[in-house]
């Protein structure tokens, strides 16, 4: 496994360590694909009205491994968290909400696009098994 490392390559880095930890990264991510999405060093939790129709998705980042890339890189940066705010209809989800945090949950601002989108909306007038889903801003 690879670890993903935020911090890396950074501007001390050059020659074969920067080009190392780039691809370092681009590995985490590939593997994270991989496996549907799950990225070590997340916890995931959810909240809601019934465990069949949660209101909240959460992923937060473990302080151990904050810490431990702080020792690594001399930084001191706090976890990433991740919410996601779910809509159900008639007990099917329509839309969610993306949220980040850079600062362990203490605030959360859009996780958007570079269209400014950062709500899935899903579609299910077709009758289909699978929804249309589709990115907005609302």
């Amino acid at each position: 496994m690879t670890a993903y490392t935020t911090s890396r390559p950074d501007g001390g880095q050059t020659g074969t360590p920067f080009t190392q930890s780039i691809r370092d990264n681009f590995e985490a991510i590939r593997q994270a694909m991989v496996i549907g999405g799950l990225v070590p060093g997340y916890d995931f939790s959810h909240n809601g009205t019934t465990s069949a129709t949660p209101g909240e998705f959460y992923y937060r980042e473990q302080s151990a491994v904050v810490t431990a890339e702080n020792i690594i890189t001399g930084l001191s940066r706090q976890a990433t968290w991740f919410r996601i705010t779910n809509t159900w209809s008639s007990g099917v989800l329509t839309k969610q909400k993306l949220e980040i945090s850079t600062n362990a949950g203490s605030s959360y601002s859009n996780w958007t696009d570079l269209a400014g989108n950062y709500f899935i909306n899903y579609d299910y007038s077709s009758g289909k098994i699978v929804p249309f889903i589709t990115w907005s801003t609302t």
